[in-house]
């Protein structure tokens, strides 16, 4: 991410300046009982290696053989291997279909499937899942709750979750930081896309409202010389040309108008969208 743009890093750079600029995503690792579950080791071992469609393998052998302690630790680490490998639907549709009765209120395996549609931009699907548990009932489902309202732009709701957490949470620093950001999207001052149609009226007009200087005034330039072009063709008597330069004109005309009030509506998502992205969660 550079000046608020994604932009490919060049091969040719090397050295720790590369390092820097890499984006690690962040590694997940097994989830263990205190007392390890032998039954368990080989599986856990593939996801900490990062062998998810491995594990995948293991989990569905161990599952087939029955050779397992707890049904909870192999779902559990399921999940996370399926996490491993992007593959969002697949925890949802396991969750409804596939896991038994008995688990389907386990909190961590809930807050997986929260974290699913949250990947999937399911922002308030992962609302709906995550508030079967009170406030301040688990921690780790307030803070996930707080990030999932937060990108469904209910900020006090993000807040209020967010304010359950106490200061010797594992992730208190994250929900702070969090908190800071949540506060300045609530404070963000946004264009109006209703202001950008109307200043579209003049050629252009909405794409400068919006910030979008060179487009602005090629649309503008653009519109007029067809318009010029449509006028100077009935005034010669080319009423074909004229006709045809006259239709190009109204459709930049109104390409320009419809175009300012969508970059305006552009402009206020990017500016939330970049807050967005700097809050911390970790899904681990």
């Amino acid at each position: 991410m550079m000046n608020g743009e994604f932009k490919l890093l060049d091969s040719v750079v090397s050295g720790y300046e590369m390092e820097e600029l890499l984006v690690k995503p962040e590694r997940l690792f097994s989830v263990k009982d205190t007392v390890p579950d032998v039954s368990l080791m080989l599986l856990g071992q593939l996801i900490d290696e990062g062998y998810f469609q491995e594990a995948i393998y293991e989990y569905h052998r161990i599952l087939i053989s029955g050779d397992f302690n707890s049904r909870r630790l192999l779902e559990i680490n399921h999940y996370r291997a399926l996490f491993g490998l992007a593959e969002y639907e697949k925890v949802i549709f396991h969750h409804a279909n596939y896991l038994p009765g008995e688990l389907k209120g386990d909190p961590f395996l809930n807050i997986k499937v929260a974290e699913a549609w949250f990947k999937l931009g399911q922002f308030e699907k992962a609302v709906d899942v995550i508030s079967a548990w009170p406030d301040g009932e688990f921690q780790k489902a307030d803070e996930f709750s707080g990030l999932a309202h937060a990108y469904a732009d209910d900020y006090n709701a993000a807040l209020r979750s967010y304010g359950n957490i106490t200061a010797d949470y594992a992730y208190a620093d994250y929900v702070r930081y969090n908190t800071q950001i949540i506060n300045e999207l609530a404070d963000l001052s946004f264009l109006r896309p209703a202001v950008a149609g109307l200043l579209g009226v003049f050629p252009g007009g909405g794409y400068l409202y919006s910030g979008h200087t060179v487009t602005g005034f090629s649309a503008a330039i653009l519109t007029g010389l067809l318009g010029y072009a449509a006028y100077t063709s009935f005034d010669v008597g080319n009423k074909g040309v004229g006709v045809l330069s006259g239709i190009f004109a109204l459709t930049f005309y109104s390409g320009s108008i419809s175009g300012g009030v969508k970059a305006a509506k552009r402009k206020n998502e990017f500016k939330k969208n970049n807050l967005k992205s700097k809050m911390k969660y970790s899904f681990n």
